[in-house]
């Protein structure tokens, strides 16, 4: 298969790049750039080695055909640097603060509390990213029976 690209890079080069890249998604761009300019696959085949889509695979070549392997290393997927909290850090501080007495049970009522206090919409699965981020987890100690012998249990504990 031969695609037309002004190509700036050998074979060599791109085979290089390939082996020393430790960025996955780099290295699978450049591995697939390397096969396309060996010529011997169709771009069906190379994207079936490399482990994408057809449509990747040409537009990685598209990338390189507009601005070398420098815009091939610039398009990045995903938000870079992350998404900018909805809560300030003094409102995160607030909501630790606040978790770690142990007042909330459930996902739903932090969730409630932060809408109503701090004038802050979650959802549950967006309030549950947050718990995490910020490394809050539920510390509610386990239900104890109405009958339990606490002696009894702790006797059993130091092994009697």
């Amino acid at each position: 298969m031969y695609v037309k690209v002004d190509w700036q890079h050998t074979e060599a080069d791109l085979h290089a790049l390939f082996q020393a890249e430790r960025d996955g998604k780099l290295r699978q761009r450049y591995q697939a750039l390397w096969l396309v300019r060996e010529g011997r696959l169709t771009e069906a085949e190379i994207a079936h080695v490399v482990g994408t889509s057809k449509v990747s695979v040409i537009r990685w070549v598209n990338w390189y055909r507009a601005g070398g392997l420098a815009n091939v290393q610039a398009h990045r997927l995903g938000v870079q640097g992350g998404v900018v909290a909805r809560l300030s850090l003094d409102d995160q501080a607030i909501l630790a603060a606040y978790t770690a007495t142990g007042m909330f049970q459930r996902i739903d009522e932090v969730r409630q509390w932060a809408e109503r206090y701090l004038g802050v919409a979650y959802s549950y699965g967006g309030m549950r990213s947050l718990l995490a981020r910020l490394q809050i987890h539920a510390k509610v100690p386990r239900p104890i029976a109405d009958g339990a012998d606490l002696d009894a249990q702790e006797a059993w504990k130091k092994g009697a």
